[in-house]
């Protein structure tokens, strides 16, 4: 093995003129061989003194017709049976040219028989002593890799075998196992790796360090059922990339990552309706503001593809507007997109946007939605948050564009803290304008030109203000992960799904509707920081087990924060065309004084009387009760 192992470090000519040595002698030997069998013919005896002739061309001959065909340019410890394949028709060659030679030189020691005797016992050597030293090189290769990553293939179909294969050359990881549902599968082997049934694990997981998923066809559903089962081994589980993205080209089947917390919800994707998000869309003109958030940016990558006019990108983060702008570049799009530093609060600099790039649609995504923040930083989050809306939606309905959306949150329904509350006041400046529309087309001779709705959803993943995002991070750094509440449960979608769903709920808005997007069932918030971490490999530290890795710790809820989250204020919601989105039936009348008090309001944020400001808000929310942080705060 040490020889082999000092071979194997020699540059790659020396390893050839092994090569080239090892066919000399499988050919001498075969020859010499072929000769003892016929040794009883006096023919051959008599013709001892051919012998150097036949020795001296036949085996430069042989050597010849190997280098011409690429005998020498293949990888041994990868060879397989397109070698013994090309070995064969490489020695067939061979018997004819030694058997063409041999009539002309008139060497009556080369019969027929003897060259079938030559090519059998040539072939076979050559083939078998090819495969041997590959066998040897994977046993040292295999015994070098008992220090890399042991993996389980979960799935022994075509994706599983595919991903073996590739995962088989690589220096990196060593697959000891397969793991599949099928029984007519289990007990078999895969190039002598067992296919095992997954309640196998029960014994075999300290073998196992990592586990691959290679069920690119399961559904959603299928994949959390999957997961759920794994997480109580504590093993890092990988999945390859979706069936779609592996036939279309764009992934490889190798391209292996972590487990989302998508594929832990479990929700099945009800792909877009195209023609409602192309509607509100193809051939606009877009403005997004805070385009450079997560929300936002969503947003942009998806109004891309629709063909719109143009996209403006309004927001006054400058790092993050740049950001983005750099991804639109990568993408190399024909739509013409402007990057605009600006505050979503400058009334007069929104509508001159508005004018000079003739703006069709607007989504105002821009808004501060962390709970803390806005809790400690009220006229902030409330000038913010209040006034950026109906600054936006002043300036949209006097130039008369055809649809304001905004995107509203599920801590605006019975708001129990400050954000939430700016929130709900957003949606009933938006309602006023949508209101004040209608009213139009009651008028002979008006009709209303800008159709004003909004979005209402909850948690969205990986947005900014995502739970998941940071209990990833601290298990990563192996801190202890906090949560505000052992019994707190929440709404989740997917980034992607809700930015669709919020495209085509613009789509069949006709004015002063709160859309809601269904988030499926809410979902206990430590079940996930659970899956996370045994998911991730590790262990959950607790009073019965002290020595495990991580520690879910309890911190108590902020101020403000709901155990609960909803999503209607009234008890019913219709349906709309889109199965994923409903109605909520909110329709109502503002007081007389509800625009004179909103600019009173906005004066007192121009004199920082935050006491006043806090009173406006219980007015116009009263469902929302001024919290006990906040009346010590604001020595209210």
């Amino acid at each position: 093995m040490y020889l082999i192992s000092y071979l194997m470090n020699q540059p790659t000519l020396y390893r050839k003129i092994l090569l080239f040595l090892l066919d000399i002698l499988i050919f001498v030997f075969s020859s010499i061989f072929t000769f003892y069998i016929f040794s009883s013919n006096r023919l051959i005896l008599n013709n001892y003194n051919y012998f150097p002739t036949y020795f001296l061309i036949f085996t430069t001959l042989t050597i010849s017709i190997y280098f011409l065909t690429g005998q020498y340019k293949g990888i041994t410890r990868y060879i397989g049976s397109t070698y013994l394949y090309l070995h064969t028709f490489r020695n067939v060659l061979v018997i004819i040219s030694i058997g063409t030679i041999s009539k002309i030189l008139n060497l009556t020691i080369v019969s027929n028989k003897f060259l079938i005797i030559f090519f059998i016992i040539n072939t076979c050597l050559g083939g078998f002593s090819r495969f041997f030293i590959r066998d040897i090189l994977f046993s040292i290769y295999k015994n070098k890799s008992n220090l890399k990553p042991r993996i389980a293939i979960y799935g022994a179909g075509d994706a599983g075998i595919k991903l073996y294969n590739t995962i088989k050359y690589s220096k990196e990881k060593n697959v000891v196992a397969f793991l599949d549902d099928s029984k007519s599968l289990q007990n078999r082997k895969i190039n002598n790796l067992n296919i095992y049934s997954p309640k196998s694990l029960n014994s075999i997981s300290q073998k196992i360090d990592q586990i691959f998923l290679a069920i690119p066809s399961a559904n959603k559903k299928r994949i959390k059922e999957i997961l759920n089962f794994l997480e109580v081994f504590s093993i890092p589980v990988f999945k390859i990339p979706s069936f779609e993205d592996i036939t279309s080209g764009k992934i490889k089947i190798d391209n292996i990552s972590p487990i989302s917390t998508e594929d832990l919800l479990g929700r099945e994707l009800i792909k877009p309706d195209i023609s409602l998000m192309k509607e509100a869309i193809q051939g606009k003109s877009i403005c997004i503001t805070g385009a450079a958030g997560s929300i936002g940016s969503e947003l942009v990558m998806q109004v891309i593809p629709l063909n719109p006019k143009r996209i403006i990108l309004y927001d006054n983060c400058e790092i993050n507007l740049y950001s983005i702008g750099v991804k639109i570049e990568d993408l190399k799009t024909s739509v013409p997109c402007e990057l605009v530093l600006a505050d979503a609060t400058n009334y007069k600099f929104f509508k001159e946007i508005l004018i000079k790039y003739k703006i069709d649609v607007v989504y105002h995504a821009s808004a501060y939605k962390h709970v803390p923040l806005v809790e400690n930083n009220p006229i902030q989050g409330i000038y913010n948050n209040v006034f950026s809306t109906y600054f936006l939606c002043k300036a949209s309905k006097e130039y008369g564009i055809q649809r304001f959306t905004l995107i509203s949150s599920d801590k605006a329904v019975r708001p129990t803290n400050l954000m939430g509350a700016t929130k709900r006041l957003a949606e009933l400046i938006v309602i006023g304008f949508a209101n004040k529309e209608k009213e139009k087309d009651n008028l002979k001779g008006l009709k209303s030109k800008t159709k004003f709705s909004m979005v209402r959803f909850g948690n969205v993943l990986g947005s900014s203000g995502s739970v998941v995002p940071k209990f990833q991070k601290q298990i990563s750094e192996g801190k202890s992960l906090t949560l505000t509440h052992k019994n707190i449960v929440r709404y989740f979608m997917s980034i992607s799904e809700a930015v669709q769903l919020v495209i085509q709920s613009s789509s069949i808005a006709k004015g002063g509707e709160v859309f809601l997007l269904d988030m499926g069932d809410p979902i206990l918030i430590k079940d996930i920081a659970k899956k996370l971490i045994q998911l991730s490999g590790k262990t959950i530290k607790t009073e019965d087990n002290p020595y495990g890795d991580i520690e879910i710790k309890i911190t108590g809820l902020r101020p403000g924060e709901k155990l609960h989250e909803e999503l209607l204020v009234d008890a019913n919601a219709s349906p709309t065309d889109h199965p994923l989105i409903f109605k909520a039936k909110e329709e109502m009348k503002l007081d007389d004084d509800f625009w004179d008090k909103l600019d009173l309001m906005n004066r007192a944020i121009d004199d920082n009387q935050s006491k006043k400001i806090i009173n406006y808000i219980s007015e116009f929310v009263p469902e929302w009760k001024i919290s006990n942080y906040l009346k010590e705060k604001e020595s209210l």
